[in-house]
């Protein structure tokens, strides 16, 4: 290793999705990650593996609008658009692996997102480009290798593409860790496949739950005017949900206690729900001593 205020630039095909060694060098110093040179048409990579390993400075070609320019632009959104953001503190473990997840279970926690695509508006500001657009919604998430997945809507059946309805169109994707989690809204046509009609790219920790009006953006991560999708988001921590199921089958423990002690003169049923209302304490504080982060906004 070299001294901290020295960079490294490696070609993307030096390094892999669990280059151990990257990871060690990046807690150190700093890379910058460019494209290879058999890329003549001026494509781009994915640049979430490498930001995975921990490379400060991942550089794109900015002339072509694709997905990774648009994660890309998501990536640095934070912040306040400010072109630097901070690694999560893991990434500096000695024993973080993107792709074990194990790795990660004692510093980061996973949540589900729970998306409810419900509607689009001014859609129909894409028609020159595909004629009739039966549209869709694809809905992904990018991040670790085990987080990444992609579930799309029904084409509205709606007359008026103006504002497209979908109804029962519910996703629920388990992250296993959401700080280097994005997720990606694409709107496209049954018409003509190949053309992506819309888009909005957020890294996960930027969004709000409840009804949301996601703003489209063109290839280019250009505004679409007035374009946009409603949608519901809901994220939740499973142990936050686990401690309110015991809390609420304590009180019912201790209804029946009372109704029991009330109704029945029965010592052993008694002495049984006591026990049980014990165990279900012990297990509660057992979980709060464990702890958890409550990151999300709401």
């Amino acid at each position: 290793a070299g001294k901290f205020c020295e960079t490294s630039s490696l070609s993307e095909e030096r390094v892999g999705r669990d280059d151990k060694q990257m990871i060690l060098y990046n807690q150190f110093q700093i890379s910058r990650i460019y494209p290879k040179f058999l890329r003549v048409t001026s494509t781009n990579f994915d640049p979430i593996p490498k930001w995975n390993v921990g490379c400060q400075m991942v550089a794109l070609n900015y002339q072509t609008p694709d997905k990774p320019m648009q994660i890309n632009q998501a990536m640095f959104a934070q912040n306040g658009r400010c072109g630097y953001v901070l690694k999560p503190r893991f990434m500096n473990s000695s024993h973080y692996n993107p792709s074990e997840i194990t790795s990660l279970k004692k510093d980061v926690e996973a949540v589900v997102l729970t998306v409810t695509v419900l509607g689009g508006r001014n859609l129909g500001s894409m028609l020159s480009a595909v004629g009739v657009m039966q549209p869709f919604v694809m809905v992904e998430v990018l991040g670790l290798p085990l987080d990444c997945q992609t579930q799309r809507t029904k084409i509205s059946q709606d007359k008026n593409v103006l504002n497209p309805v979908w109804k029962n169109e519910v996703f629920v994707f388990h992250i296993s860790c959401p700080d280097l989690a994005f997720i990606r809204f694409e709107v496209g046509s049954e018409v003509s496949q190949a053309a992506c009609l819309g888009q909005a790219t957020f890294h996960l920790k930027s969004i709000r739950q409840g009804y949301r009006s996601v703003p489209l953006q063109n290839v280019y991560s250009e505004a679409l005017a007035s374009s946009s999708l409603l949608v519901h988001i809901n994220i939740r921590n499973p142990k936050e949900e686990e401690e309110r199921n015991m809390f609420r089958i304590v009180e019912e423990t201790r209804k029946l206690y009372m109704e029991l002690s009330m109704s029945v003169q029965n010592d052993k049923k008694r002495e049984q729900l006591q026990q049980t209302e014990q165990k279900l304490l012990e297990y509660l504080k057992r979980s709060r001593q464990n702890g958890y982060r409550k990151t999300w906004r709401h």
